[in-house]
């Protein structure tokens, strides 16, 4: 691998050998379509366990929406038994450029709050084995890249440790905020929070009304709270909850093609406050396994603000996460101050950040440097 050290070289060259002591080939699975995908997904030892933006929904929504337009190419890489072929461990990736630099990441493009690999609930022990080995088996099989990205790496996956967390190329990215099993028993059944008392007050006046809480339960619903939803973002610019950029059309698509991918359940799930046909609020939200993460929110005509429906749909969001057994909620990325008013906690991201070349260490440098001045930035801004 030109421009990684000597060092490093050796070092992956023992872990190659390592890998194949575990008795596990690599391999890749070229843009896979969503029958592909599941079919995949679930040969996974005991089903999948999968961060919400590593579905087969999702990662097709994305090749189907996003991909065209912004991407080279999307693949799967695959750890399988060498006996069986049977997979213990999928990577979803893409390839695009940013000017002259060539870069593999996971498929996120501002769209993904979390990342990390997809693997089977019973390849604990294979997984715990596998984790030194990992980074460097796919740095192996990575040859047409200046450098890999990995960025929004949470400390866990559905409850299960993320193996790219502790690995020694993870360094400190920020943090995000999120409500733990304990935190969202709390929100339901104690009245300690205020925030949590003024949303069952405004609820309460939002019913009288006229206004209910409804989930969607088909494709077209999901779809149309979806499509009302983008709509009352994009007449609402200046919405403290703008967690996703929306200024490119592929992505307003993105949702709405996840929103009617599946008839019966998928990965996304709708709220919304109505009063009869008219939309008050919505949110959605992706879910998978135990984790839970809240991506689009949204409030209509601004005769209803007043009653806070924002807010009651967020604690709404929160109840259903607990109705339907989530253990992690992530309030989605940033640190927006009114997400502290949940009584959410604050965990570490991490990121991996890995040049291929001389080239990507040109890109990592100045990566590096731009972060710094960040930093720097802040600093001086918060001492004023």
């Amino acid at each position: 691998m030109v421009g990684l050290s000597r060092l490093t070289q050796m070092n992956l060259l023992q872990q190659q050998v390592d890998l194949a002591g575990l008795g596990l080939v690599a391999g890749w699975h070229e843009k896979p379509s969503l029958g592909q995908l599941k079919s995949l997904w679930n040969s996974l030892a005991g089903g999948p366990v999968s961060t919400p933006f590593q579905t087969p929904e999702f990662l097709h929504a994305f090749t189907e929406k996003i991909l065209p337009g912004a991407c080279e190419r999307f693949a799967v890489f695959s750890l399988c038994d060498e006996v069986t072929r049977e997979p213990v461990m999928l990577m979803p990736l893409i390839w695009f450029r940013k000017g002259p630099f060539r870069i593999v990441s996971s498929l996120d493009l501002g769209l993904s709050d979390q990342n990390g690999p997809v693997f089977g609930k019973r390849c604990g022990d294979v997984c715990g084995a596998l984790k030194p080995a990992l980074l460097p088996a796919l740095l192996q099989s990575i040859l047409d890249c200046d450098v890999l990205k990995v960025c929004k790496i949470h400390p866990t996956i559905s409850g299960k440790a993320n193996p790219l967390f502790e690995v020694p190329e993870a360094s400190h990215e920020g943090h995000s905020l999120y409500l733990d099993h304990q935190a969202l028993e709390d929100a339901v059944t104690s009245s300690k929070k205020s925030v949590y008392k003024e949303a069952r007050t405004k609820f309460r006046k939002l019913q009288r009304e006229g206004v209910t809480l409804v989930e969607a339960a088909t494709a077209p619903e999901r779809e149309l709270i979806c499509r009302t939803l983008l709509e009352q973002r994009k007449k609402r610019h200046d919405a403290p909850d703008n967690l996703v950029s929306l200024e490119e059309e592929n992505r307003e698509n993105f949702y709405q093609y996840l929103a009617g991918l599946n008839e019966d359940k998928g990965p996304l799930t709708a709220l919304a406050l109505k009063n009869g046909e008219e939309i008050v609020a919505a949110v959605v939200l992706l879910a998978e396994g135990t984790s839970a993460n809240g991506v689009l929110v949204s409030i209509g005509d601004p005769k209803w603000h007043r009653m806070s429906p924002g807010m009651v749909l967020f604690v709404k969001s929160i109840e259903w996460a607990r109705e339907n057994g989530i253990q992690n909620f992530s309030l989605g990325a940033g640190l927006h101050s009114y997400k502290n008013r949940f009584g959410a906690a604050m965990q570490e991201t991490k990121r991996i950040l890995v040049p291929m070349n001389m080239r990507g260490r040109t890109y990592v440098t100045a990566m590096h440097a731009k972060r710094l001045s960040q930093e720097i930035f802040e600093k001086a801004m918060a001492a004023e």
